[in-house]
């Protein structure tokens, strides 16, 4: 397959409207995998490769998560976190995805065309992606969007998504990806990928091993 396995992943969403509504289809049902990581005091531990936790800023409410096989291809845990008003319409999100190629498909994922940026001492892939429109069907990106509006989230139209993935071996079979989303009106002060990055930074402490 070619390059990452980049159909596994997101086109995703930046200009979903306030009454975006997602149906989970079959492809993209959560929760029939038990999940590995229990999250706790706005901390998710990890522990693959140099990578031990990911904590979110107070401001950001822990959702939930989900677990299930992608696509047929990959096994994926996902955890959502929200900063979102009384209506439940969102400003900002951080989505955090823990995934691994299952033992019956061959290759491994690829980032090389993403900018590389040191974060916490550890490499991350960076990329920075402004409007595709919906997530595709039966994507990890519609497994999100699907999470979210059924617990009653609405998306307002979004400014560039950025993701941020660390892989613990080089072209290996596991990763780690971070995905920040914010509110056009949030992002839209700086859109570059550094002011992107700054604010997600403020939002997001990575926790490298010791």
């Amino acid at each position: 397959m070619p390059g990452r396995f980049r159909w596994l992943t997101l086109p995703l969403l930046t200009t979903l409207s306030a009454a975006t509504t997602a149906q989970p289809s079959a492809a993209q049902s959560g929760d029939t995998l038990p999940r590995r990581l229990t999250v706790a005091a706005q901390t998710v531990p990890l522990r693959v490769g140099g990578l031990c936790e990911v904590r979110l800023a107070p401001a950001f409410a822990y959702i939930g998560g989900q677990r299930f096989v992608l696509q047929g291809v990959a096994d994926a845990e996902q955890h959502f976190f929200v900063a979102a008003d009384s209506s439940r319409t969102i400003h900002r999100a951080v989505w955090l995805q823990a995934e691994e190629i299952l033992p019956d498909h061959a290759g491994g994922y690829d980032y090389s065309s993403d900018s590389s940026r040191t974060v916490s001492t550890l490499q991350w892939a960076v990329n920075l992606r402004s409007n595709r429109g919906d997530p595709r069907p039966g994507s990890d990106g519609a497994a999100m969007l699907g999470y979210l509006t059924a617990r009653g989230y609405r998306f307002p139209r979004m400014g560039p998504r950025l993701r941020l993935v660390y892989l613990p071996e080089p072209r290996g079979r596991r990763e780690v990806m971070i995905i920040y989303l914010e509110a056009l009106e949030v992002a839209a002060p700086d859109t570059s990928l550094d002011g992107v990055l700054a604010r997600a930074q403020a939002a997001i402490r990575v926790g490298a091993c010791r």
